[in-house]
């Protein structure tokens, strides 16, 4: 018998944080689309990889019960960061981890880096959530998409935001050991940058 212990935000599907009779907690995720088959699919696949994401404990035709990771939503973080007059940097490291772990796994790129897709955990790593798309770009595609997404959040390009980002630019390159330059790490940021401000502007006239 399980128990509904909260909600978690999300624009597609209805997502449940779930206990069950014997203190046990899981999440429920219900979607819009009959796209459960395709989810469980990738996360067995980059489970088994040893990537740190939900493991899928039972499945139906458009629902997911999958495992729980305690700790904070990385956007969350992002945000209260620049509120508080932190300045963000510890957030990048585990995110670059976690995506520098996927690639080495030669699964291709990712459609959505949106930092709300990601938990730190109480250890201080990264668990990546929402697969529910296959495909996707190259490595600096995916750097691209984190740096503009960053940008984004409330509020989008502040003055702080963008010190974030001339510092991130050169310290991603570095992280990378310099396996690319500069400047074809912010081609992609400023590519994907575009592409994000696009789709979100069309969105919005529908």
């Amino acid at each position: 018998m399980w128990r509904i212990e909260g909600r978690f935000s999300s624009k597609r599907n209805r997502v449940w944080l779930m206990s069950g009779f014997k203190g046990e907690v899981c999440v429920l995720k219900v979607y819009s689309k009959p796209e459960a088959g395709v989810e469980a699919r990738i996360l067995s696949r980059l489970g088994a990889g040893g990537l740190r994401v939900p493991f899928v404990l039972d499945q139906g035709v458009n629902w997911l019960r999958l495992s729980y990771f305690p700790g904070r939503n990385l956007c969350e973080l992002w945000e209260e960061a620049e509120a508080g007059g932190g300045d963000g940097k510890e957030l990048l490291w585990p995110l670059l981890d976690w995506l520098k772990q996927y690639h080495s796994l030669d699964l291709g790129g990712l459609n959505d880096l949106n930092w709300r897709n990601f938990i730190l955990c109480n250890d201080g790593k990264v668990a990546g959530l929402d697969f529910e798309e296959e495909g996707g770009g190259t490595l600096l595609e995916d750097l691209g998409q984190i740096l503009a997404y960053a940008i984004t959040y409330d509020p989008p390009f502040s003055k702080w935001k963008q010190n974030w980002i001339n510092w991130a630019l050169p310290a991603i390159v570095e992280y990378f050991n310099f396996s690319f330059n500069l400047n074809i790490l912010e081609s992609n940021y400023q590519k994907a940058l575009t592409g994000l401000l696009k789709r979100r502007s069309s969105n919005s006239e529908k």
